[in-house]
């Protein structure tokens, strides 16, 4: 029988009899009070019951969890590294054996490079986790009782598993199958079979606590059919590697100028742009902005000869990059040619990062006597200055 449940999520949809629709759909997330006596809040730590609570909340209608890297941190002010350590803490979290959640990550095609989506299966908390000190009062003849269950449940589908896992077969196998078919699952035989031919085929073995984790997720869906099966795992597999197609027609809708600024400042900057680099190229190109192809290229370049002046090495910094952006578009400046006009009024008035020797050339210009000698000096030393200016240009590809 099972025992007491610790943790579960609730859906709750609100039916409108008036407008015959369904109208609204609330996820919760339920803590039982079995939980105090079971050891499972003395096991879990503070961080990673708060992760797996915020987890829990995107859970979807049909019962999937599938949540970005980039959406979970922000639901819970993080930042993406904080919140990919979190994730991963949680996936090796072991109760009693066990794994809670089981999580999958995912590369998508419409995310950026720093982004990825997670497929998350909680794995229900149930008689596995009851407290021992109830088996102390078992009945002696439950254990005839259940082994006659397990062969009751198991001869429909005993023929299926010698073929599929054949001399592997164990009592555990036959276990873990019956009871599949009963609370909480509660799944037929016909998904049971498609189920493990699933986990079989991605795992190149059974695994039973991948099949765990699904077949909750499988219930949670009210998957009863083996057509239903059959639609969840190609949706799943949709969403896991995507098809050439979708590839294809993803590819095809980007805009040809941001692949092209995008190439730009990959050869500049001499390496990949982060997702925040590639993110200000869109927006630059998008309302309120809609900035000049040129324009673009003409930031690219002084912004980064700028960064090589200044640390030595090419960058393309976003708070740099929106004090020019936000002066450029009070000005009315959307053109490669007004943007050279404005660039060359810098240089003349105020001289924007300016290297060293050309500040320092600025002040001699204040009146003061000097000597001849110490005149040519000071010309030598400028001179200089400006070829180690130049040569660090050209280091850097500028």
């Amino acid at each position: 029988m099972a025992g007491p449940k610790l943790i579960t999520n609730q859906i709750i949809r609100e039916y409108d009899f008036v407008g015959n629709a369904w109208e609204h759909v609330d996820i919760f997330f339920r803590m039982h009070a079995s939980c105090l006596h079971s050891g499972f809040l003395t096991t879990i730590s503070p961080v990673q019951l708060h992760t797996l609570v915020t987890l829990s909340l995107f859970m979807q209608e049909n019962g999937r969890i599938e949540v970005s890297l980039s959406e979970f941190a922000r639901g819970i002010g993080i930042s993406t590294e904080q919140a990919r350590r979190r994730i991963d803490s949680l996936s090796e979290f072991v109760f009693r054996d066990q794994p809670v959640v089981h999580i999958e990550e995912i590369k998508h095609h419409q995310l950026p490079d720093n982004d990825c989506l997670f497929q998350v299966t909680l794995v229900p908390l149930l008689s596995s986790f009851y407290s021992y000190r109830e088996d102390e009062h078992a009945d002696p003849f439950q254990a005839e009782d259940d082994q006659e269950t397990v062969e009751l449940l198991t001869e429909p589908l005993l023929p299926f598993l010698l073929d599929r896992l054949g001399a592997n077969l164990t009592e555990a196998d036959l276990q873990f199958v019956a009871d599949l078919q009963l609370y909480p699952c509660e799944l037929p035989p016909a998904v049971i079979e498609v189920l493990i031919d699933y986990v079989i085929s991605t795992r190149n073995r059974f695994d039973r606590n991948y099949a765990q984790t699904l077949a909750y997720s499988w219930s949670t869906a009210c998957i009863q059919t083996k057509e239903q099966a059959l639609k969840w795992i190609e949706e799943t597999q949709m969403a896991m590697k995507g098809t050439d197609e979708l590839m294809q027609s993803a590819a095809a809708a980007e805009h040809p100028t941001e692949g092209y600024l995008l190439n730009y400042l990959r050869e500049r900057l001499k390496r990949e742009p982060s997702a925040v680099q590639k993110e200000m190229i869109y927006s630059l190109q998008k309302p309120p902005y809609q900035f000049d192809a040129g324009l673009i290229e003409v930031l690219i370049d002084y912004v980064i000869s700028q960064m090589v002046v200044r640390n030595g090495k090419p960058d393309f910094p976003k708070r740099y990059v929106e004090t020019i952006v936000h002066d450029w578009f009070e000005k009315q400046i959307h053109t490669r040619e007004t943007a050279l006009q404005e660039l060359a009024k810098w240089r003349e008035n105020f001289s924007l990062g300016t290297p060293p020797v050309l500040a320092t050339s600025r002040t001699e210009e204040q009146p003061r006597t000097s000597s001849p000698s110490s005149s040519n000096s000071r010309k030598k030393s400028g001179d200089s200055g400006v070829a180690a200016y130049i040569n660090r240009l050209k280091k850097a590809g500028l």
